[in-house]
């Protein structure tokens, strides 16, 4: 065990994990993981594979001493973060758990060890005034840019008053959307796990994706026009997805990144913006509107409300804030 089957290199390391195609597999199947989810699975476990080379060690030999020497080694020798040490032995834990439980090791060494601590960081988001600042910066881009710029606008606003991951906006389906008298006004999530949840849907959201929606249909309906000022055809815009990109399939997320960047480092160049910190943006202020923890983790889909609990640092703010007023002397 703990050997490659064709006894060949990759990229300088034996693949050392065994059954990692098997392991891809149920991923996918039984536990609904997204493909970019585990990709990072198959990296984590292939960085760990290159150790056992170097230490001439095989899967089955491996302990709780072992895992910890790994980790001082990713700590001391490699200088990773804490926080990347715990996912890639998150990534371990899920291939032991997985070995044993099919029955082809006895043991999972990770039940033993002791993870390193991850230092709180606190979320970057948005606030009133980059918020209103970031809305208008999208309303001149549909303005100056009616296909490009609406579709973006739609997009961005989803993302921001909808706090939906960059993958969840994209692989929307005209079908998750409901309408009612001819509005958007909820649309259906598949995420993490392929678990489903609703999120309503607020003027702001409404507004941009039915001007989006009724865009990308008069584009449909005339492929001249649709060549002529997006170079796509009618087989792209026909796409079931609400933002359709090459070959009809969802628009390109480093391309969302791409824009978000260039708004960043004309607008925003001391506030690190990518579309995750959209969605923190929307978690922060359902915060500050006093809506309960409960419903912020079932509108942001999260599995443990433990992560939902990183928004409460703006609790922590008001009190600082309030605390602070008191030492200002009145004049």
């Amino acid at each position: 065990m703990g050997y490659p089957e064709n006894g060949t290199r990759q990229r300088g390391y034996y693949m050392a994990i065994e059954r990692l195609s098997e392991l891809k597999s149920f991923l996918s199947t039984q536990r609904g993981l997204a493909d970019t989810t585990i990709r990072a699975y198959e990296y984590d476990l292939k960085y760990y594979g290159e150790w056992l080379e170097k230490e001439h060690r095989k899967i089955e030999e491996i302990g709780p001493k072992d895992l910890d020497k790994y980790v001082q080694y990713m700590r001391k020798e490699k200088s990773l973060e804490a926080k990347t040490c715990k996912r890639r032995i998150a990534a371990i834990s899920t291939y032991y758990k997985w070995m044993v439980r099919e029955g082809f090791l006895k043991n999972d060494p990770v039940y033993f060890i002791e993870l390193p601590k991850a230092p709180s960081r606190l979320p970057v988001y948005l606030n009133e005034d980059e918020m209103a600042t970031f809305q208008k910066i999208m309303e001149d881009e549909a303005q100056k840019r009616p296909i490009v710029g609406v579709r973006n606008r739609a997009l961005y606003t989803l993302m921001m008053f909808g706090g939906l991951r960059i993958s969840e906006a994209l692989s929307i389906k005209e079908s998750q959307v409901s309408m009612r008298d001819g509005y958007p006004v909820m649309v259906t999530i598949i995420g993490k796990g392929n678990k489903e949840r609703q999120v309503p849907l607020n003027e702001d959201i409404s507004r941009t994706l039915l001007a989006w929606i009724e865009t990308k249909k008069a584009l449909r309906d005339d492929e001249d026009l649709a060549r002529k000022y997006t170079r796509k055809a009618r087989i792209e815009l026909s796409s079931e997805y609400i933002f359709p990109g090459k070959s009809g399939k969802p628009v390109n997320k480093y391309t969302v990144q791409a824009k978000l960047k260039a708004i960043r480092e004309k607008h925003f160049p001391d506030k690190k913006l990518t579309p995750h910190k959209l969605r923190h943006t929307f978690a922060t202020a359902l915060f500050r509107a006093k809506v309960d923890i409960k419903s912020i983790q079932e509108l942001l889909g999260h599995s443990s409300i433990a992560t939902t609990q990183i928004y409460t640092h703006v609790e922590d703010e008001q009190k600082r804030e309030a605390v602070m007023k008191l030492g200002k002397k009145k004049t």
